[in-house]
């Protein structure tokens, strides 16, 4: 029987990478006792007090895990899944029995009008929003608001968006569509959005033979070469369920608006201080780096996606305006264009709304190099390779100063000492310590290679270094996440199952042009946001191995960078996240998190400031985005729907279940992200068997479908054999050796206790590292940039 010292994985670390290390020495010092929670009782009194008064401090017990049969499920499943494969779901519960088809005949008359209204709508709207007051500066709204923003490229697109869904709405109103059909749509070739900047759509230019990726993950698929791009739509797994089959949130299924996710939030993930003390924070930290390199939501926008994808996804993602083109019975497509049911309780979906993802979805290290061209140019110094860097009075490397007062992050009196928050890749780097760190290691990374590459080829340009460092350095946190985040997240089983660790001699041939690599909205929404629950309420600084620990409330960490400017300060973040427990993966969370999120701290504090509640933020933002209910994702991987709270008694813990009856009126309400989150881990892994499900899928189409795979035998982008050998010697731990100030000693899986056995603290200098030997010039060499190499290569240009 599982109990709470059973560890959730096995101890054994020979799976998590293919190459040993040289040698392990026992860490020598004894390590400090002192514990978050009596420093506490030590230091901030006053909050201790807080929780007994609350009675917060609940450790909820150790969940058991599932049987071994939810592992089996999985393991049968035909992988990739099968996407809509649960789409006779939504007649399961629809309020009618009988679903009819219906073919309507639409005019131009009637669609220009919708369309007309839709601008009216938008100018309105607009102008509205002139006189809404503004967000004061420092508020936790703001600095959420800040984080999260759009780029103009995305609001634009998201203008067009919200013309089509009231459009939607007028049409489908105008011709009386019923709620309980499908509907076939049959008019004139008709383009509404007349503008020519909506209809000039810029062919795209595919370099066949690049050995480099473009910067926004155009032409990685030759035949689709928008698939997977940053400024597309996130790929729905299930149709969507809007509660007007358009753009509204959906409604219970007795047809009223479900429980507030406040409510969710506070009666269901109830707080909880409880650590897995098998991981450590640097579990969620690169897990939110990685994160953010595939997902960046952007404005909603309502392009209908069914009604031009019939020809290929090529004329799904424009990244302009996306203008919509309702074809004739038989249009070019040679078929007629169907609307199909997106949700139990409102059958007609007249194009859902669809979000969009400003970030490519391919792991291809934007969060360092950014997903524009502008933004990399912005980032990269023009010389010798190398990326910008602010060199400290103590002569450290620090990411290149924002000087932007309104970003978010700066604060007026940091600014008056010369010390600004930073510029990256991904704009949401400040927002905590520990993930600008990460990003700050990974460009002292690429620094440190394009270095040795420029001393071994004296001859080559400073773009051909950038751009093969660049292709280094990606090839690295593909390495990383696959064989050190995901066999903890997944589990063994499921990881050899799929093929996801990488190959420990040979190419990787599983490339396949058919699979989609695009984002699902379920796993930006709602699976991959599990590691919320990660977050500690307390972290440490560490300024050397023997010292004793400085006490951190996350909150503390928020948007407030500047602890590395100071000497040590880099060290001493990275000693604390490796040396910190991470939150046990379960419904519960830190009221870090749902009660003090974004909430500015000391001096320059508000008083009576509450923060936000990033759990309440994700539920709503499942509903916003149309997220069928939870026992429609467990249907789609291949178990059991549930027809009754009764039903999920063995895959949810007792006492959240209870609450869950408490809340919601019935089963086929519970929000995607609360189900999903809540249920017992399976056997070996992480996390529950359906979340297991989504995120497996998603992670296997992100190597499957990625043309650039580091580990691929494609020329002229593989790596040629030497070279993909050191590769494979990458650890997360050697990366942190070589780009810390002054560490000397780490446990050689970062995201593991190093009270692990087998995972003790060794030397830095024990660890084997790679190479770069293999890159040094030869004859006939195929390392050259796209630039260097444009004149002699075959392109394809596709609409």
């Amino acid at each position: 029987m599982a109990t709470e010292s059973t560890p959730l994985t096995s101890d054994d670390f020979s799976s998590i990478s293919a190459l040993p290390y040289e040698s392990f020495s026992k860490y020598d010092t004894e390590r400090s006792t002192v514990k978050a929670k009596y420093y506490i009782c030590a230091v901030i009194s006053t909050l201790v007090i807080m929780i007994v008064i609350l009675g917060i401090t609940f450790y909820p017990p150790k969940e058991t895990v599932q049987s071994d049969e939810s592992t089996n499920v999985l393991l049968r499943l035909k992988w990739p899944l099968m996407e809509n494969s649960a789409l006779d779901t939504v007649d399961e519960v629809a309020a009618t029995s009988i679903i009819q088809k219906t073919v309507i005949n639409a005019t131009g008359d009637y669609l220009k009008s919708a369309v007309e209204e839709g601008y009216k709508s938008l100018k309105a709207k607009e102008d509205l929003e002139k006189n809404f007051p503004t967000i004061d500066e420092g508020t936790p709204s703001y600095r959420h608001q800040q984080v999260m923003k759009s780029g103009p490229e995305s609001i634009r697109i998201a203008r067009h968006g919200y013309i089509e869904n009231i459009a939607t709405e007028k049409l489908r109103a105008a011709l009386n569509i019923s709620k309980e059909n499908n509907v076939i749509i049959s008019s004139p070739n008709i383009t509404i959005f007349t503008k020519p900047e909506c209809n000039n759509r810029t062919p795209i230019d595919c370099q066949v033979q690049s050995r480099y990726r473009t910067v926004d993950g155009t032409c990685n698929n030759i035949l689709e070469p928008r698939r997977g791009s940053s400024l597309t739509p996130y790929r729905r797994v299930i149709p969507a369920d809007y509660s007007d089959g358009v753009w509204k949130p959906r409604k219970s299924t007795d047809c009223l608006d479900l429980p507030s996710a406040n409510i969710i939030a506070n009666e269901i993930h109830r707080p909880s201080f409880a650590e897995d003390k098998n991981f450590t924070v640097m579990l969620a930290v690169w897990g939110q780096f990685m994160d953010h390199d595939i997902t960046a939501t952007a404005l909603s926008r309502g392009h209908n996606g069914n009604s031009i994808s019939c020809c290929g996804s090529n004329n799904i993602t424009h990244p302009e305006c996306f203008p919509v083109v309702l074809p004739s019975a038989k249009n070019n497509c040679g078929q007629c264009m169907e609307f199909v049911r997106s949700a139990p309780a409102s059958t007609c979906s007249f194009g859902p709304r669809e979000q969009l993802n400003q970030a490519s979805s391919f792991l291809d290290g934007s969060s360092v190099y950014g997903n524009s061209q502008d933004l990399q140019n912005d980032l990269r110094s023009w010389k010798d390779g190398k990326m910008k860097v602010f060199i400290t009075e103590n002569g450290a490397q620090l990411l290149p100063p924002n000087k932007d007062p309104s970003d978010g992050c700066n604060d007026k009196n940091e600014m008056e000492k010369g010390r600004y928050c930073f510029l990256s890749g991904d704009a949401r780097a400040n927002e905590n310590m520990h993930l600008t760190t990460l990003h700050l290691i990974m460009v002292r990374q690429h620094n440190l290679i394009a270095s040795k590459l420029i001393l071994m080829n004296k001859h080559w340009s400073d773009e051909q270094i950038f751009q093969e460092t660049r292709h280094i350095v990606t090839a690295q946190i593909q390495h990383i996440t696959y064989n050190e985040f995901l066999p903890i997240i997944l589990g063994d089983d499921l990881m050899k199952h799929l093929k996801l660790y990488s190959q420990k001699g040979e190419y990787w041939t599983g490339y396949n042009s058919l699979t989609d690599p695009s984002i699902s909205n379920n796993f930006a929404t709602a699976a991959f946001r599990f590691a919320h629950s990660l977050i500690p309420s307390i972290t440490k600084f560490l300024k050397d191995d023997d010292s004793n620990p400085e006490y951190v409330e996350m909150r503390k960490m928020l948007f407030n960078p500047y602890k590395l400017y100071t000497c040590g300060g880099v060290d001493s973040v990275i000693r604390g996240a490796m040396n910190t427990s991470a939150g046990r993966a379960d419904a519960y969370f830190t009221p870090e998190i749902t009660r003090h999120l974004f909430e500015k701290t000391g001096s320059n504090s508000q008083k009576g400031q509450c923060g936000l509640d990033l759990v309440s933020l994700n539920i709503q933002r499942g509903r916003d985005h149309g997220l069928p209910a939870y026992p429609h994702w467990r249907k789609f991987c291949g178990f059991p729907m549930p027809q009754s709270f009764d039903d999920l008694n063995n895959v949810i813990e007792f006492t959240t279940l209870q609450r869950m009856k408490m809340i919601y009126k019935s089963v086929n309400d519970i929000d995607a992200y609360t189900g999903l989150v809540s249920e017992k881990p399976i056997r070996g892994g992480l996390l529950g068997p359906t979340i297991t499900c989504l995120l497996a899928d998603q992670f296997l189409r992100i190597k499957e479908g990625d043309r650039y795979w580091y580990e691929t035998d494609e020329k002229p982008q593989a790596f040629d054999e030497d070279q993909l050998l050191e590769i494979r010697k990458t650890t997360f731990a050697s990366i942190i050796c070589d780009n810390s100030d002054e560490i000397t000693t780490i446990q050689p899986y970062v995201m593991h206790n190093s009270l692990k056995i087998g995972n003790e603290r060794i030397s830095c200098a024990s660890l084997i590292k790679m190479s770069l030997d293999p890159w040094k010039s030869k004859e006939n060499n195929t390392t050259t940039a796209n630039t260097d190499e444009k004149s002699q290569q075959t392109s394809t240009k596709h609409v």
